[in-house]
């Protein structure tokens, strides 16, 4: 049986880590398929990133507010080079998905 937390790819991207990529609002209903005992910090990739760190490369900040809901500690993930999704968002430039970022962090903090 496929499951959408299967690695697909040689450098162990599942097809949410594809998807990711697309920002589109469709790849969104893939998020939904994601059992709830899955434990997102452990869908890494071979360079150590999670969905949010993909979805802070292209900046899919609707994404990241689903994902962020469902599993906190996603904010203070590191990739293989050290960086978190916040770091990430701020190397690529992108914006709004820093902004977002940004918030939820404060958040977690005020806790």
């Amino acid at each position: 049986m496929f499951r959408v937390t299967d690695k697909s790819t040689n450098n162990g991207n599942t097809t949410l880590h594809i998807t990711m990529n697309s920002c589109k609002n469709h790849e969104l209903l893939l998020l939904e398929q994601i059992p709830m005992s899955t434990q997102l910090m452990k869908l890494k990739n071979s360079d150590g990133s999670t969905l949010l760190q993909v979805a802070a490369i292209v900046g899919y900040t609707k994404a990241a507010n689903i994902l962020v809901t469902r599993d906190r500690d996603l904010l203070i993930a590191k990739d293989n080079k050290d960086q978190t999704p916040l770091a990430i968002a701020l190397s690529n430039m992108h914006t709004e998905m820093s902004w977002c970022l940004l918030n939820h962090v404060n958040t977690l903090n005020r806790e």
